[in-house]
C-alpha cells in the first residue's frame, strides 16, 4: 500500500466477547506478514478496544474508538450475552467517524446487528456464540491473509 496511513481493524466487545476481540486484533497483527515489533511497512494496524470496567484509564469503549478510527476503517464488535450502552455507543462513533461497522452477535445480543453496517447473527446461547465467534474471527484472519496476498502485501 502506497502513501497515506494504514486502514485500521478494530475490534471490541463486552464481557467474555472482550477476550475474542483481543484474539481477533492478536490474529490478525500475526497474519500480517510485515506487521514487525514496530508495526513499520504495515498495510494495517490491529487495535483492541475494551470497556471502562475492564480499563478505566483507556476511558470507555466508544472514547477509545473515537481517537482511533478514521474514514475506510472497520470496526468489529462482539457480542454473545447481551448489548451494553458502550457497544451502542462505539458503533455510533465508529460510523460517525466513516469506519465500517461489522458485529457478530448471539441470541440475546442480535438487536446490535440494527446499529452496524453487517452483521453475523448467531441464534444461540452465550457460551456457543463465542465459539462459533472464535471460528468466524479465523475465518476472517484467513480472509485477510488472502486479500493480503491480492494486493501483494503479504
Amino acid at each position: 500500500m502506497s502513501g497515506g496511513p494504514p486502514i485500521s481493524k478494530i475490534a471490541a466487545g463486552s464481557d467474555g466477547s472482550a477476550h475474542e476481540a483481543q484474539r481477533f486484533t492478536s490474529e490478525l497483527a500475526a497474519h500480517d506478514a510485515k506487521n514487525g515489533s514496530t508495526g513499520d511497512g504495515s498495510a494495517f494496524k490491529a487495535i483492541s478496544a475494551s470497556n471502562s470496567a475492564n480499563d478505566g484509564a483507556r476511558g470507555s469503549m466508544s472514547d477509545q474508538i473515537r481517537g482511533s478510527v478514521r474514514r475506510g476503517d472497520i470496526v468489529v464488535l462482539l457480542a454473545a450475552k447481551g448489548i451494553t450502552d458502550d457497544l451502542r455507543e462505539a458503533a455510533a462513533a465508529a460510523k460517525a467517524a466513516g469506519a465500517r461497522v461489522w458485529a457478530l452477535t448471539g441470541k440475546e445480543s442480535k438487536d446490535l446487528a440494527q446499529a452496524v453496517n453487517e452483521a453475523i447473527c448467531i441464534d444461540t446461547d452465550p457460551p456457543h456464540a463465542e465459539e462459533a465467534h472464535l471460528v468466524a474471527v479465523l475465518a476472517l484472519c484467513e480472509c485477510f491473509d488472502d486479500a493480503m496476498r491480492l494486493r501483494g502485501q503479504g
